[in-house]
């Protein structure tokens, strides 16, 4: 069984194609594309080139693709809708299962699968997606909380999320840096933000290399906290 695995939150994209083998998954191909590489277009444009490349070279017929996972938002308005559209026709045309996961806890089940004993429960975690060239999302979850996160579904996930312009986003970390325990984590941020945080001397993790569809997947559906959805209707957290 094959699982296609969508990541366009932002310009940064991700898509892989992923294979159930016994309690694993394992991935067969991956395309990741970054932010100074492509624009909306070229995004839109790659995906009938790595189906070609599916079908073709690796003799893979489409149609045994029966889940897919979605990620749906927060992230750009036009990248979210063009991963949510390929996402739910290849779901309604297959008859495969669409599974979604928001992005903060996307991030979360990546850090979890990859930084657990790392991070653990000694630090506070603030999440930070860029969901536009000037506006970052933000959400924190104390150290005891993280700890938790392996045993919770999606629906139980609850936290507050923070919508900044540039200049408040650096203020809010400038507040949130003088816990001397909080990792800064992010899977978009770009250079100049990243440099701005140096500057401030939080503790950041970037998850730009690690935070692919196939990681995604991999953890997800290892915690067991996907969400399923009609392939009709999906709602986009933008």
């Amino acid at each position: 069984m094959y699982i296609l695995s969508v990541s366009t939150f932002s310009l940064n994209s991700s898509f892989s194609l992923l294979k159930r083998e016994n309690n694993s998954v394992r991935t067969v191909v991956e395309f990741n594309l970054y932010y100074n590489d492509i624009d909306n277009q070229s995004q839109l444009n790659i995906f009938p080139y790595f189906f070609k490349l599916v079908k073709e070279k690796m003799g893979i017929d489409l149609k045994d693709i029966k889940e897919v996972l979605l990620l749906k938002g927060p992230g750009f308005f036009t990248s979210l809708r063009i991963g949510a559209i390929i996402s739910q026709t290849l779901a309604f045309i297959n008859h495969a299962d669409l599974y979604s996961i928001d992005t903060f806890r996307a991030i979360l089940n990546v850090l979890l699968y990859f930084y657990k004993d790392y991070v653990g429960n000694k630090s506070d975690i603030l999440v930070v997606i860029k969901v536009a060239n000037n506006k970052f999302k933000l959400a924190y979850f104390n150290r005891y909380y993280f700890d938790k996160l392996g045993d919770m579904s999606s629906n139980d996930l609850v936290y507050s999320v923070q919508e900044l312009s540039k200049k408040d986003f650096y203020e809010k970390v400038r507040e949130y840096s003088l816990n001397n325990n909080l990792i800064l984590v992010s899977p978009n941020l770009e250079l100049e933000d990243q440099w701005e945080l140096e500057n401030v001397g939080v503790n950041f993790i970037d998850l730009r290399d690690i935070f692919t569809s196939s990681n995604i997947a991999k953890a997800s559906f290892y915690l067991n906290n996907l969400t399923k959805e009609d392939p009709i209707s999906v709602n986009l957290n933008y």
